[in-house]
């Protein structure tokens, strides 16, 4: 059964119409083919990617790189709440031996330079605040 329009557009079209098929059914036969490869391969790429989200482990490794930064950056943000927290109780802790052992507290903090430059380093840090 034919196409009740193939008259009109003989008409209208002319053998232009048949030039365009021919060029659309060649390019068809010729170019298709050519797509199927990559198609296949971006079909197994996407396979792979949702063959990742199906393993814990696999979904795992792949946030551990933002989770790492994440908690880095919380790190650093409490960086300060931590000092904070650290120098009253250390100071009432240097208070009490003072009042105890003045020599001793000498003695102390030059055996343990290293405890003496951190503390040190978190009063001058706690003193510039605002």
């Amino acid at each position: 059964m034919s196409d009740p329009f193939d008259p009109l557009q003989d008409l209208l079209l002319g053998s232009k119409f048949s030039e365009f098929e021919k060029v659309t059914k060649s390019y068809l036969e010729t170019e298709l083919p050519r797509l199927q490869s990559p198609i296949q391969s971006a079909e197994q790429k996407l396979q792979a990617v949702q063959d990742k989200f199906d393993d814990p482990d696999q979904i795992f490794n792949l946030l551990l790189p933002a989770l790492t930064a994440i908690i880095n950056d919380k790190m650093v943000l409490s960086k300060q709440d931590v000092i904070d927290s650290i120098v009253p109780i250390i100071d009432e802790i240097i208070a009490g031996k003072k009042r105890q052992d003045k020599s001793g507290m000498i003695t102390a903090f030059t055996q343990n330079t290293k405890y003496g430059i951190m503390y040190g380093y978190c009063i001058s840090y706690h003193n510039q605040l605002p």
